[in-house]
């Protein structure tokens, strides 16, 4: 019988859409590493073995662990109305410990071409390692958000689409897909 390796981190995950009058300008992420992981975080990137971190922690866990996904662009795929988005780099980095997790929020700023703009318009982010190393996964509590989208009537939603993985086959990966209207 076949042993099976993979995953080996666990993330839960929110998504919050970020809007301002002139539409679309981001997302924020929150990660919630899986207690084993945490752990192993702590051991490896943190001075303080319990309790909350401190500002040198945060900033350990940024530069030996967070900016390492950059060339994967932290697995994170944006598409505006069909297209693929590029993704600036993220903001808004701060790392806290919440029992025995670590917890990641952040802000990836996307800029859709106003030559892609229609009346409504769709954009989709997913988050995906495809060596199904790390499995991310909404959170149950709150899972998507809208912030500052009222005016342009912006809405998002979840669903679980399948995705190829580097040898194990097609896995579920939740995608967030929310439409909001063009500024007037």
């Amino acid at each position: 019988m076949a042993a099976q390796a993979h995953p080996h981190i666990f993330i839960k995950q929110n998504v919050v859409a970020l809007f301002d009058p002139s539409g679309l300008t981001g997302f924020r992420l929150t990660w919630r590493f899986d207690p084993m992981y945490s752990s192993m975080m702590r051991a490896d990137f943190v001075s303080t073995k319990g309790g909350p971190l401190t500002p040198a922690d945060v900033k350990n866990l940024h530069d030996k662990s967070f900016v390492d996904l950059e060339d994967v662009h932290y697995f994170t795929t944006v598409t505006f109305n069909g297209k693929p988005l590029p993704l600036d780099t993220p903001t808004n980095f701060s790392a806290t410990a919440d029992g025995g997790t670590i917890v990641y929020t952040f802000d990836i700023p996307v800029r859709p071409d106003p030559h892609d703009l229609r009346p409504e318009n769709v954009v989709a982010i997913t988050v995906f390692d495809p060596s199904y190393y790390v499995y991310y996964e909404l959170a149950s509590d709150n899972p998507v958000a809208v912030t500052s989208g009222t005016a342009l009537k912006a809405a998002c939603g979840a669903s679980v689409v399948w995705r190829d993985s580097i040898g194990w086959g097609r896995v579920h990966s939740d995608l967030v897909t929310c439409t909001y209207h063009s500024p007037r």
